[in-house]
């Protein structure tokens, strides 16, 4: 319990210089917040990639998951097609 307290402690003024050091001080010099462009234009895509995968998220996972999908039939691990893409009919069973 002690050296979790003394962690705390140790802590606590670690992080209460930094936000001292931000609100409480001036700058030496100003602010320049003037961004390159490759930079601002990363920024942005990053974001828009954020969004995106935050409002269609399980959409885009369900899209990735049925674009790994055979279409037709799966006999022993290997799908069987006919030329032209359509689905082999599945071969009689002997249990019918």
């Amino acid at each position: 319990v002690v050296i979790g307290v003394l962690n705390s402690a140790v802590a606590a003024v670690y992080y209460l210089r930094i936000i001292g050091a931000c609100y409480f001080t001036s700058g030496d010099r100003p602010a320049n917040h003037d961004a390159p462009l490759a930079r601002r234009l990363a920024a942005l895509i990053a974001a828009l990639a954020i969004v995106i995968f935050g409002l269609f998220g399980s959409w885009l996972v369900d899209a990735a998951r049925s674009a790994g999908t055979v279409p037709g039939e799966v006999v022993n691990g290997q799908a069987r097609m006919l030329e032209d893409g359509a689905p082999a009919t599945p071969p009689i069973s002997r249990n019918e």
